[in-house]
């Protein structure tokens, strides 16, 4: 992925538990061919826990919204496909998405705050299409 990055960094008596780490690159822009767009992926176990952090670059612009959420589909869908043995995913017991997503909220600066201040999670979740 170009201009995206992920790492793991970890205290030395806990890099000894770091088990089946495994990256990869997914590919969304220009239908899956372009490096512009997708995914650096990075999975590996703790315990027995497995943690899979996906540092995601989406489609910007209004109006995208539905390109976007295709976008990370299949970025969930093809995060470690190509390691047979491991899980996807949304397999894993800690999964973090994150990065430039470009998802919008339509509400203006004071009302997303006050949205957030008072645990009205569900008022940022409710968008328009921008046009």
């Amino acid at each position: 992925m170009a201009g995206n990055f992920i790492g793991l960094f970890a205290k030395r008596r806990t890099l000894g538990k770091v088990k089946e780490p495994y990256s990869c690159q997914i590919k969304t822009g220009l239908g899956g061919i372009a490096k512009n767009k997708g995914s650096c992926a990075l999975r590996f176990c703790i315990d027995g826990t497995s943690f899979a952090f996906l540092n995601c670059h989406l489609a910007s612009g209004n109006g995208e919204i539905h390109k976007r959420t295709e976008m990370v589909r299949s970025i969930l869908d093809e995060a470690f496909s190509k390691a047979k043995t491991l899980p996807r995913a949304m397999a894993h017991n800690c999964v973090f998405l994150f990065g430039d997503l470009n998802f919008r909220v339509n509400l203006d600066n004071h009302q997303a705050r006050l949205a957030v201040r008072e645990s009205k999670i569900e008022h940022l979740l409710q968008y328009e299409e921008l046009q």
